[in-house]
């Protein structure tokens, strides 16, 4: 049900996400047929460069999306709101496809010091993935 109400960015962006699952897998030295609990010590090993590499996965989907950053005068109406709601709210009324969080990981962090830990769930969740993938592919032998 998530899925079919869910915008046609968002479902690209999800289908854009899993495919890298290989990808981040091999970069931190395992694969989807390495043991579940070595899978988690390679990801928290490298915690910090996997959600400095999702925000710029991220930012390069949104880009080809049709995506900008944000001009200097859209930073200071950004700025001058008072929460990270009312910002997030603030990114999604954007008619010009603007998006604050299109910018580089040090700037990003100085505006929106949450941000990383955004990037580190959506880098979590491929380990959940990865879960209910074996699951189901148990439950069908």
């Amino acid at each position: 049900r998530i899925w079919d109400k869910a915008k046609v960015s968002d479902k690209w962006s999800s289908i854009h996400s899993a495919n890298m699952i290989h990808t981040k897998l091999r970069t931190v030295g395992v694969d989807m047929n390495s043991d579940q609990d070595d899978i988690c010590a390679a990801f928290n090993a490298h915690m910090p460069d996997l959600v400095l590499t999702e925000h710029n996965r991220w930012v390069a989907e949104q880009l080809l999306a049709g995506f900008r950053p944000f001009l200097e005068d859209e930073w200071a109406e950004y700025d001058a709101l008072p929460t990270e709601e009312e910002k997030a709210e603030n990114n999604k009324k954007k008619p010009e496809k603007a998006h604050a969080n299109i910018c580089s990981n040090g700037i990003l962090r100085k505006e929106e010091p949450g941000s990383p830990m955004k990037d580190e769930k959506v880098t979590l969740a491929l380990i959940e993935i990865i879960e209910q993938k074996r699951k189901s592919q148990d439950l069908q032998k």
